[in-house]
């Protein structure tokens, strides 16, 4: 596989000659196929979004929903939190206002941790 660069446009002086080359120079033959089918895709996407600008994408009737399952669950649990590591769990209140704590940052870092995996990983979506 090429070893890919990261610069837009570049110079290489080849015996008194300039050469310009652009980040598509360096792209595979592979690479440069995908990028085609992913423009083909996103014209023919566009073109049925723009037939029918009013209408809702089918992923929004499974965002929204999850959307709210997860604040539901998260401010459902959040303010219970303390004063169940004091009362069940038996903790002081230092500590259990520690755990809460790390809870709340916790549940706010793995949405970056997973995007991060899914982006970098696990492919483009």
């Amino acid at each position: 596989m090429a070893e890919k660069r990261d610069i837009d446009v570049a110079e290489i002086a080849i015996s008194d000659e300039k050469i310009e080359v652009t980040a598509l120079d360096l792209l595979t033959d592979h690479e440069r196929e995908l990028l085609e089918l992913e423009a083909r895709l996103n014209v023919e996407l566009d073109a049925k979004l723009m037939a029918n600008p009013n209408k809702m994408p089918m992923a929004c009737y499974f965002i929204l929903p999850n959307e709210f399952g997860e604040r539901f669950c998260y401010y459902g649990v959040q303010p219970n939190l303390n004063k169940y590591f004091r009362l069940i769990t038996g903790m002081d209140k230092v500590q259990a206002k520690v755990y809460s704590t790390a809870f709340t940052m916790l549940a706010y870092f793995f949405p970056l941790l997973g995007a991060a995996l899914s982006d970098s990983f696990l492919g483009k979506w």
